[in-house]
């Protein structure tokens, strides 16, 4: 039965980490805040307090973005939100190239020792920045437990309210499509984990040359479906829905004149 990624509590982060290393990696030392360990002949390493670590082994083992599913030989791979690397390292380890974006500076670091160490150096360009609609810097607040879960989708929470209970951090923001336009790179797959900045992000794809799109895109989404089955159909993929709890899911997207 596959684990699933799940709610848990501050105090109970560590804990639920050493569980899944316990569960999937033969091979794992924890030193201070870091663990280093081996996921399926890869070293890796990550913050055992951040519920990060957690989840993205979890996606890695029940490869909940079915990359396997996917040839992606020799193909350009755009990862927007890669945090520690695994869904990077998963698409490598088949064959891909691979453009990794990380606007947290501090797990691009992470991102960038887990290529580096795993000798991916020639297939991978890594950059610490994001994406957004637009280019612009932004000031971003996430729990201090879950660099994961890091928005630049302005929530509820008053600023003094953000500064006492979360940690901080400045991202550099670049224009996607633009980017796209720019690179002249065909990508096979684009893949969005950005924390509920992907309703604006599909929806500006309107704005841009349908050829210059992926043949894939597999989202997650953090805030319910919203316009974003519509929106993909009007960029003509076929979509399917992978829903999770607390209006939370993936969306796996393909073109459908491939």
């Amino acid at each position: 039965m596959k684990d699933e990624i799940k709610a848990v509590s501050k105090e109970n982060i560590r804990d639920f980490n050493i569980e899944i290393l316990d569960k999937y990696s033969n091979d794992y030392e924890i030193l201070k805040n870091k663990v280093f360990f081996n996921l399926n002949g890869f070293s890796l390493e990550g913050y055992i307090n951040d519920k990060s670590l957690g989840d993205n082994i979890i996606e890695y083992i029940n490869d909940e973005y079915h990359i396997n599913n996917f040839n992606l030989s020799n193909k350009n791979v755009l990862d927007i939100g890669a945090n520690m690397g695994t869904f990077s390292i998963k698409c490598l380890s088949i064959g891909a190239n691979l453009y990794s974006f990380e606007p947290n500076r501090r797990i691009f670091k992470l991102l960038k020792r887990n290529i580096n160490k795993n000798q991916f150096n020639e297939k991978s360009v890594l950059s610490n920045r994001g994406f957004w609609i637009s280019n612009k810097w932004k000031i971003v607040f996430f729990k201090k437990y879950g660099s994961g879960a890091a928005s630049i989708v302005d929530n509820n929470l008053s600023f003094i309210n953000k500064l006492l209970n979360r940690s901080m951090a400045i991202f550099k923001l670049e224009n996607l499509n633009k980017y796209i336009e720019d690179s002249s790179i065909k990508f096979e797959l684009i893949k969005l984990d950005i924390e509920g900045a992907e309703y604006k992000i599909i929806e500006n794809f309107k704005n841009i040359d349908i050829n210059l799109l992926p043949n894939h895109l597999v989202l997650e989404y953090h805030n319910g479906i919203q316009n974003l089955e519509r929106n993909l159909k009007l960029l003509r993929y076929e979509t399917k829905v992978i829903s999770r709890e607390n209006l939370q899911g993936l969306i796996l997207a393909k073109k459908v004149n491939i």
